[in-house]
């Protein structure tokens, strides 16, 4: 059984410590045939059962790293980020693992991954119901879940582990960083694919995104448009390239989510072509109501309403 290369800053041979207890499982042993690869076969603990008295594990180290490797793991801890591993209250079948941060840092997904065990229960649901019984086509091969805004992956998790492809657009590095981190240690990076560009109505444009330090981590976006500036934080800015999904999606779609905190519009103007040309059968939207209005971006204040009338009358969809 193929065991997990050593970490090289420090935390060498332990992958979770349990955080109830302050014991450490060892799991890193420098045998691992496979250490450059960024993935390890023996990298959970109890092959990914988690023991029912524990809340949630700390995480140290990268699966699979090695001198050669840093993955997402490293790039969390050089950036003072905590990452704790839980396993959510979901059916028994798909059970997985998810990766998240301190709850006292990011109130929205992580605080309700702490505390519920699951993130955004009713909007969960739903999903669950759509895709249930559906992501694997009678022919075997399996129907395309797209994630847009896809933050620490949490609807990508639970449209893999119900057997659908995933293609996964998440820009801000922090939350790319446990999407891959929660990908690979319930392997399923064979079924999800995560692109690190922001989704628009232009192609090939250098976006400018703001990420809170603290607060609802999830109120990243475009210029930071939605962040509640109540919250003392400090901000980080990154320039993402941004593509269009009628470039990038060319086939049916069972599922597309968004959820881009303001710039869902711009999502929709640049899928015109994937909407026309092939069947996107359901769409699960946050419909994000004056975020043009308080920053005075008149151009774009029209641009929400619209959308909403075109999925009726331009797409034929109807509102459930």
């Amino acid at each position: 059984m193929a065991a997990c290369a050593a970490a090289p800053y420090g935390h060498a041979r332990t992958l979770f410590s349990v955080a109830s207890t302050g014991g450490k499982r060892e799991v890193c042993t420098n045998s691992c045939s496979k250490a450059s690869n960024g993935i390890c076969e023996d990298g959970r603990p109890t092959k990914g059962k988690y023991n029912s008295t524990i809340t949630f594990y700390m995480t140290y180290c990268d699966l699979g790293e090695d001198t050669t490797v840093l993955g997402p793991i490293h790039f969390l801890r050089g950036k003072d980020v905590q990452v704790r591993v839980k396993a959510p209250i979901v059916p028994t079948f798909m059970n997985f693992s998810f990766a998240y941060t301190d709850p006292k840092a990011d109130y929205d997904v992580s605080g309700s991954m702490e505390h519920g065990g699951v993130v955004e229960r009713g909007i969960s649901g739903i999903m669950y119901t759509l895709m249930k019984d559906r992501c694997i086509k009678k022919d075997g091969s399996r129907a395309l879940f797209v994630d847009v805004g896809a933050n620490f992956g949490w609807y990508s998790m639970i449209a893999a582990r119900l057997g659908c492809r995933v293609i996964g657009y998440e820009p801000v590095p922090l939350f790319r960083s446990f999407f891959t981190f929660s990908t690979h240690i319930n392997d399923l990076s064979g079924l999800i694919e995560i692109r690190p560009k922001v989704v628009s109505h232009e192609r090939g444009k250098t976006m400018k995104m703001v990420v809170p330090s603290k607060g609802i981590w999830g109120t990243a976006g475009i210029d930071g448009l939605n962040i509640d500036r109540a919250i003392e934080a400090s901000m980080e800015e990154i320039n993402v390239p941004s593509v269009r999904l009628e470039d990038e999606i060319k086939e049916d779609v069972l599922l597309m989510k968004v959820d881009v905190e303001g710039w869902e519009w711009s999502v929709i103007q640049g899928a015109e072509g994937l909407l026309k040309n092939h069947v996107v059968e359901n769409i699960i939207m946050e419909y994000s109501p004056g975020v043009p209005e308080r920053h005075f971006r008149w151009d774009e204040m029209a641009a929400t309403p619209q959308m909403l009338v075109n999925f009726i009358t331009k797409y034929g969809y109807r509102y459930g």
